[in-house]
């Protein structure tokens, strides 16, 4: 009887802290916006995950005010179409994307669960928050027009991620992982997309030039690799 007791009580509890949630939403929108509603919801959602050590049902009010600060940053604050679009401030929401990724890093260190959906999530997060930087760098560090420095910051944004797309092919390779060997591979395969489908259409020729020459180099480096690396784990298994 104590433990049904116990139970309804862990139950009405629950339900409590469901409407105290669904209220606590619309009040923090009233009240913040911008990257402090983004500040509230990722610091929420951490302690709830923190605190998914003494009642595992909190994990889905972590998860939901998670989502809702993610999306505020795409749809507000960090909009994907600052990476393609030049304007004067593209790094604005920088802020509120490290937000995001802080609340996530928790997520993942308390939930075995997720883990792996969320490293990769926020490695996903970081890579954006790191190209925002770099196009905000380029506009604050050049002297010509904002279009010019946005479309300088688009050749060193192409060498990033083809980077970082070599630097998980190599890991991958190292440590016999495949998911990273697949990240590697999926990243290559955005940074040629963009190569074709924006550089080409929009950046000068020069920056056009110097996105092709890099990512083909850091591209000929990861077949190397490859066939260096898969070649000895090849031998090494026969």
């Amino acid at each position: 009887m104590g433990v049904a007791l116990l139970r309804r009580r862990r139950d009405f509890a629950s339900v409590l802290g469901l409407l105290a949630l669904a209220l606590a939403v619309p009040a923090s929108i009233e009240l913040l916006n911008g990257t402090m509603l983004v500040l509230a919801w990722a610091a929420a959602a951490a302690a709830l995950a923190l605190l998914t050590r003494f009642e595992a049902r909190l994990e889905w009010a972590a998860l939901a005010l998670f989502g809702l600060a993610l999306v505020h940053t795409l749809v507000m604050e960090a909009q994907p179409s600052d990476l393609f679009v030049a304007q004067p401030e593209p790094g604005s929401g920088i802020p509120a994307v490290l937000l995001a990724i802080a609340a996530g890093v928790e997520i993942a260190v308390r939930s075995t669960r997720l883990r792996t959906a969320f490293i990769w999530l926020c490695g996903a997060l970081g890579l954006y928050a790191a190209t925002l930087t770099i196009l905000q760098l380029a506009e604050d560090l050049g002297s010509s027009s904002v279009d010019a420095s946005f479309q300088r910051g688009h050749t060193a944004v192409s060498s990033l991620w083809g980077v970082v797309g070599l630097g998980l092919l190599y890991a991958g390779l190292k440590r016999g992982r495949r998911e990273l060997q697949l990240g590697g591979f999926v990243l290559f395969g955005i940074s040629l997309a963009k190569l074709f489908v924006y550089d080409l259409a929009f950046l000068s020729s020069i920056a056009r030039a110097f996105s092709f020459l890099a990512v083909g180099g850091l591209i000929l480096v990861a077949g190397f690799f490859y066939q260096r690396l898969a070649g000895g784990h090849t031998a090494a298994r026969t």
